[in-house]
């Protein structure tokens, strides 16, 4: 199964490879982030310093994982952090992040790329966030007996390494020194396939928006646009996302203000939201941050982000707060929006993302399947002020409670 396994990895770096060169900027980021790193690594590592290395798959395991990160520097200003990163938007965004001491890609998980970037770093202590499972690097760093930690991370019956036939694969997991996971139910999973060294200690990512919760954030222009206006901030939004919401706006007679930050806001996107806008007859009702931004219309009530690292200030102006991805693969983040206390609302396929569930019990979300079930929704929370307070208030207080995960993880360590 390893050999299958490094396999599949070198037909992964191929096709990678062969995306770029039909023009996919994602794959050309990937593939000219990997192509020196054995020299950066050699440029980090010539001093002799004791590193530890923190991986994320990308900009979402980062803010997972952040609470960790910088804490543990502040405790231990002697070592050196490095930071990896497997995607593009991951690096791309963090690559100048002043907590750690270096940022890189990394490399593809090959024997040889593990045996020698291990090697040249010689960590001390590697943490993995969440879903990180690189096979090789973790033969590598336990040949070592180099300690390694997966953070954050959550299992479920259906994973592939747990299915017949992956038996190799669940063995490998028995490489990893210790893992702290969210929940009792990851926790049984692994006892009952013979892992014990594993620690219930919560989501750091609870830690994450709390903090970022308190850190001021203000936006005068959009702030006095908004003036008393009822607020929708729908965040990551996907297509099938903004036809709703844009729908509904088309509607409203009450004055209500959007905000839309679509998930992504390269010019392809951007240029079917105009598309959507117009066939819609909201376009000239619309405006764009970046066309705008120091003077917006106060006759629109459609105001499009096109620019990324806002979304989890914005969501403190909203009265209600939409989060995307729930008509695709699933939704985005919810904690940004409900550690304002603020009702959530998404779509129907939530299911994987133990928050969105847990929000629906606690009353503090509500999930929808069409159109229709939106706007009842809507009209419910909009109406009703003291429902719209209940919900949100409940948001907070499921956020609050959840607190603390990167503490207990930093007691056991």
């Amino acid at each position: 199964m390893q050999l299958v396994y490094s396999l599949t990895i070198h037909l992964y770096g191929l096709a990678v490879r062969l995306v770029a060169f039909f023009g996919n900027s994602k794959a050309k980021l990937w593939i000219a982030g990997r192509k020196n790193w054995r020299n950066q690594l050699a440029a980090l590592t010539e001093q002799k310093h004791r590193w530890v290395w923190f991986h994320c798959a990308s900009l979402g395991e980062f803010e997972q994982g952040r609470p960790l990160i910088e804490k543990y520097k502040q405790l231990h200003p002697e070592l050196k952090i490095l930071l990896t990163f497997f995607s593009p938007s991951g690096y791309e965004s963090k690559k100048n992040y002043n907590g750690a001491d270096a940022v890189m890609y990394l490399p593809l998980d090959t024997a040889r790329n593990a045996h020698q970037f291990v090697e040249m770093l010689q960590p001390e202590k590697v943490f993995f966030i969440k879903y990180e499972f690189w096979f090789n690097f973790l033969i590598e760093l336990n040949e070592r007996k180099i300690l390694v930690y997966l953070i954050s991370t959550i299992f479920r019956e259906n994973q592939w390494f747990f299915r017949f036939g992956a038996a190799s694969f669940l063995k490998q997991l028995q490489l990893v020194t210790h893992f702290f996971v969210q929940d009792e139910h990851s926790a049984n999973i692994l006892k009952s396939k013979g892992i014990y060294q594993v620690t219930v200690s919560g989501d750091t990512r609870f830690d994450r928006v709390i903090s970022i919760s308190k850190n001021h954030f203000s936006f005068e222009a959009i702030e006095y646009w908004i003036k008393d206006a009822f607020v929708i901030v729908a965040g990551s939004t996907w297509e099938q996302d903004e036809e709703i919401l844009l729908e509904y706006i088309k509607k409203d007679t009450t004055g209500l203000k959007l905000i839309l930050v679509p998930h992504e806001v390269d010019y392809n996107h951007i240029d079917k939201l105009k598309g959507k806008l117009s066939r819609k007859k909201l376009l000239h009702h619309a405006q764009f941050l970046s066309a705008s931004e120091n003077q917006l219309d106060q006759q629109s009530n459609v105001l499009i982000i096109d620019r990324m690292g806002l979304l989890s200030g914005l969501y403190r102006f909203a009265n209600i707060t939409y989060i995307g991805g729930g008509f695709g693969a699933g939704i985005h983040n919810t904690l940004e929006a409900a550690v304002y206390g603020k009702p959530v609302l998404f779509g129907p396929n939530y299911q994987k993302f133990n928050e969105a569930k847990a929000l629906i019990k606690e009353g503090a979300a509500k999930s929808f399947k069409n159109q229709e079930e939106f706007e009842m929704i809507m009209q419910d929370l909009s109406l009703n002020k003291h429902h719209l307070e209940q919900t949100g208030q409940a948001a907070k207080k499921y956020v609050l409670d959840h607190a603390g995960a990167t503490d207990a993880i930093l007691k056991n360590l």
